[in-house]
């Protein structure tokens, strides 16, 4: 159960320590502790909340969809699935400060494929084609189980669409996405602040399926 006012007043001041140089975890804990927040909402906190230097520098590096042109787009692969299928499932995503879109499922090392993955992928290369980048990378977390089947049948998706691209496993896909990609596609933070540049394509996917979107939520 999300306390919807008690999330508000700690995100308020949550923004507070964060702008006053605060360490995001040890400010979570003190804003936590303060609203009596449980461990989804301390969790929708941290994937949400930003400090104004840290939404600047969001902005500085992000770039539209038409500068993906001639260029190789690296896609983290799991993160940008999980938070698509996630919304086509009816399930809460964050509008996030920085402007991005992020589930709350905690997931990530134990996502399996479901009947909208196919839908997801369609959608990505479907969204990117008109664009002309030069390839595009799928990298995926060798840790996570049936990896190499999921790369197998995204390879196969991208010669249908008849894109340069593969799709691989790899120890560490953040690692890979980041020094790979001449423009990245993800909403995990870390690869976002570390990306030479970065599209919103979660926001565009989602605004094009038009359909309810009362799963999301954005604290004031």
């Amino acid at each position: 159960m999300i306390d919807k006012m008690h999330l508000k007043e700690a995100a308020t001041d949550l923004r507070y320590l964060l702008n006053r140089g605060y360490n995001r975890k040890s400010a979570i804990e003190l804003v936590g502790n303060r609203w009596n927040l449980n461990k989804d909402e301390r969790h929708i906190l941290y994937r949400a909340i930003f400090s104004n230097e840290e939404i600047k520098a969001r902005k500085w590096n992000e770039v539209e969809l038409e500068e993906i042109n001639g260029k190789i787009v690296a896609i983290d692969t799991y993160n940008v699935l999980i938070t698509i299928e996630s919304f086509l499932k009816g399930y809460i995503l964050i509008e996030a400060d920085d402007d991005y879109l992020r589930d709350i499922s905690k997931v990530h090392n134990k996502y399996k494929q479901s009947p909208y993955t196919i839908q997801v992928i369609r959608l990505i290369l479907e969204k990117l084609k008109p664009y002309n980048p030069k390839s595009v990378l799928f990298f995926l977390d060798k840790g996570i189980s049936h990896s190499g089947e999921l790369a197998a049948l995204i390879k196969e998706e991208i010669n249908k669409f008849e894109l340069n691209g593969d799709a691989e496993t790899v120890p560490s896909s953040d690692r890979s996405v980041i020094n790979q990609g001449e423009v990245v596609i993800s909403n995990d933070r870390i690869v976002l602040e570390n990306a030479l540049a970065h599209v919103n394509l979660l926001s565009l996917l989602i605004n094009d399926l038009k359909i309810n979107k009362n799963n999301l939520i954005k604290i004031p």
